[in-house]
């Protein structure tokens, strides 16, 4: 089992607009409840290997791969990119 996983996994979308990604709670009852979480392009293959079950190393490693970048670096965007999807209640540890 991954060590992170997403809470109500169907319940959050990931949508492209206007040349951004958007991830959204598509069970909130009022509109501006919650606003959307604005991800980049990173955040955005983060959130698919996430939704996939991948764990925090597998995610690093993607990055490293992608984007050219160091390890540590790269573990610290994951950790950044966790902290935000928990401070919107979507990752539970």
């Amino acid at each position: 089992m991954a060590e992170n996983r997403i809470k109500d996994g169907e319940r959050w979308q990931l949508r492209h607009a206007a040349g951004s990604y958007w991830l959204l709670d598509m069970e909130q009852e009022h509109a501006g409840q919650r606003p959307p979480l604005s991800l980049n392009q990173a955040g955005a293959e983060l959130w698919r290997l996430f939704r996939k079950g991948a764990e925090s190393g597998e995610a690093a490693d993607m990055l490293c791969r992608l984007y050219q970048i160091d390890r540590e670096s790269a573990q610290e965007d994951v950790g950044e990119f966790l902290a935000a999807l928990q401070k919107q209640g979507i990752v539970i540890e």
